[in-house]
Parts: structure tokens; C-alpha cells; sequence
């Protein structure tokens, strides 16, 4: 029988909540790190591995985040997938309902066309609910992305940003987040593009979770040869210090 093989990206996701820090007073500095890797060998030969790094800042009132990360798939010492990602967000409170931002975001993956693809956006976050329990976050505002394609050619737009964050506690060791990104084109409406990640998260320790998500990325016009949607099914072990 085949064997199947997920691509493990560390994405990060990681709160107080998740890690026991009911029992002591939320830091305004966090860090997670990962590290992964799935084999098989015999009939089938192929590999997936990767590693993830990322930083927050509670807003008191300025605050930050952002992080790196890279994954990488081989069969038969092959490269089958290869996606390198940063991202970096500067944030200010304004009250307890509204946030402005000011984020870059930069990836390179070939094996969906792009060569380099970097977003600068600005605009608001604002907590339509917020208790122990859920937490429902609206982003809106301005983006400029810049798009340089394998085959050569480059591209660059202005548009919108439109995303939704809900994170919902089961329990203080165990919950679920699903996030859902519109990016508009104002130059081309028919050149838009979107994400959904859903993801599932538990607490081992007060120091490390295990995380299963699901990743779609959605492009409605690609670049010539590629397909228009990317899934990555992931299971990251994630280390919180």
C-alpha cells in the first residue's frame, strides 16, 4: 500500500492560553520554534521537513510580530516543494476595541510560480468579540503587492485586505483558530487572492502543543502553467519560550 506523506509547515499559534498560563500572569514577549521532518523509505523514498520561527509583542500600547519559516519536500532526492516565508507587523492600540497596523510580508515559491512576492499593507484590526472564551478579529485596509513570476516576468498592484480571525477555547489546554484572507485588486477585480487556514491546538506541556492545520492558498488568476489553489495539510510540534 502507498504510503501518504502530509507537507509539515510550523506555522505559529501560540497564546498564554495554550500553555497552562492560566497559572501565571501573560508575558508581554512571546516565542515559538519549531522543527520537522516525515520519512519513508523501501517502496517509496520521500521526505518533508522543516523549521519555523516566530516573535509577538503584547501592544502596551506599540507592539510587534512576525516570524520565518521553511519547508521543503524531496522523493527519490528529488525537490518536490519548497516554500520560504517572512513576515513582520507593527501594531498600535488605539482602545480596547481597535488596533492600527503597519505589516510586510515576503515569500518565494517556485513551485507555484513566483519567484518573490512582497506585500506591504496598513489599515485597522478591530475585536468584535472578545472574552475567555472566543476572540472574533476583523482586519481591513490598503495593500501593494509586488509579484515576480519563474518565468520572468514581474507584476505590481494596489489593492485591499480583508481578513477574519476567530479563535475559539475549549478548554485552557485545547482550541480551534480559523483564519480567512481577501486580498482585492483594484488594477485587475479579476486578479484576487485569498488564504483559509483552520487549525487545531493542545497543550502537551506548559511548554510544548501539537498543532494540526489545514492551509489554502487561492489564487483566481496564477501565473501561466499553475494551478490555482495550494493545500498543505500540517502537523507541527511547536516549543513556546
Amino acid at each position: 500500500m502507498k504510503k501518504i506523506v502530509f507537507f509539515v509547515i510550523l506555522t505559529a499559534a501560540m497564546t498564554s492560553s495554550i500553555v497552562f498560563a492560566q497559572a501565571e500572569a501573560q508575558k508581554p514577549w512571546s516565542y515559538t520554534l519549531g522543527l520537522s521532518y516525515i520519512g519513508n523509505s523501501g517502496n517509496t523514498d520521500n521526505q518533508t521537513f522543516g523549521t519555523d520561527f516566530t516573535f509577538k509583542r503584547i501592544p502596551e500600547p506599540w507592539g510587534i510580530e512576525g516570524g520565518v519559516s521553511w519547508m521543503r519536500g524531496e522523493q527519490n532526492d528529488e525537490k518536490t516543494a519548497e516554500r520560504i516565508t517572512a513576515a513582520i507587523k507593527g501594531i498600535r492600540k488605539l482602545n480596547d476595541r481597535w488596533d492600527w497596523f503597519l505589516s510586510v510580508n515576503w515569500e518565494k515559491d517556485e513551485f507555484a510560480g513566483y519567484d518573490s512576492r512582497l506585500t506591504l499593507a496598513t489599515g485597522a484590526t478591530f475585536k468584535a468579540v472578545a472574552t475567555s472564551k472566543d476572540e472574533l478579529l476583523f482586519d481591513m485596509g490598503l495593500s501593494w503587492t509586488n509579484e515576480d513570476y519563474v518565468a520572468g516576468d514581474d507584476y505590481d498592484y494596489m489593492g485591499g485586505l480583508l481578513q477574519m480571525r476567530y479563535t475559539h477555547n475549549w478548554t485552557p489546554t485545547a482550541k480551534f483558530q480559523q483564519r480567512l484572507l481577501y486580498v482585492p485588486n483594484f488594477d485587475d477585480g479579476s486578479r484576487w487572492r485569498g488564504e483559509s487556514e483552520t487549525a487545531v491546538v493542545a497543550a502537551l506541556t506548559s511548554k510544548l502543543a501539537m498543532k494540526a492545520s489545514v492551509f489554502v492558498r487561492y489564487n483566481h488568476e496564477p501565473p501561466m502553467d499553475f494551478k490555482t489553489t495550494d493545500t498543505t495539510t500540517a502537523l507541527s510540534l511547536v516549543y513556546t519560550f
